[in-house]
C-alpha cells in the first residue's frame, strides 16, 4: 500500500500534474498499511518489498544477526554502507517490535 500520495508519482504513467489536480479526491487508508517487523522478517520476505533491494536487505539482515534487534530507525545510521535515501522510503513499512529472543533464534534456524 501507499503511505503518501506523493508515491503515486512513482507509478509509471502518472504525472505530478494529475496528482496535483486530483489531490482533494484522493484518500489514503494508512490503517491497512502492512508493516514488516524488522526484528523478525526473513531475508526472503524483506526482499519481496518493492523498496528493499538485495543490497539493502543483505545489510539489514546481517546487521541484525551481528548486533541484535533494531530498537528504532536511528539504528540504521550505524550501518554506514546503507543507502539512507532508500531507507527513508522503506521506514514507513517497518515495525520495530522486539520479540522474545527465542522467536529470533527460531526464525534464524528456519532460513
Amino acid at each position: 500500500g501507499f503511505h503518501s500520495l506523493r508515491q503515486l508519482a512513482e507509478v509509471y504513467g502518472i504525472q505530478d500534474s494529475i496528482i496535483d489536480l486530483n489531490q482533494d479526491k484522493l484518500k489514503l487508508d494508512t490503517v491497512t498499511l502492512r508493516k514488516l517487523n524488522i526484528n523478525k522478517v526473513t531475508f526472503k520476505d524483506l526482499l519481496k518489498h518493492p523498496y528493499a533491494d538485495f543490497e539493502t536487505t543483505r545489510l539489514l539482515i546481517n546487521f541484525r544477526e551481528q548486533h541484535g534487534f533494531f530498537k528504532d530507525e536511528s539504528d540504521f545510521s550505524r550501518i554506514y554502507s546503507l543507502n539512507q535515501t532508500a531507507m527513508h522510503r522503506l521506514i514507513p513499512y517497518l515495525d520495530f517490535i522486539v520479540t522474545d529472543s527465542l522467536d529470533h533464534i527460531e526464525s534464524q534456524i528456519k532460513k
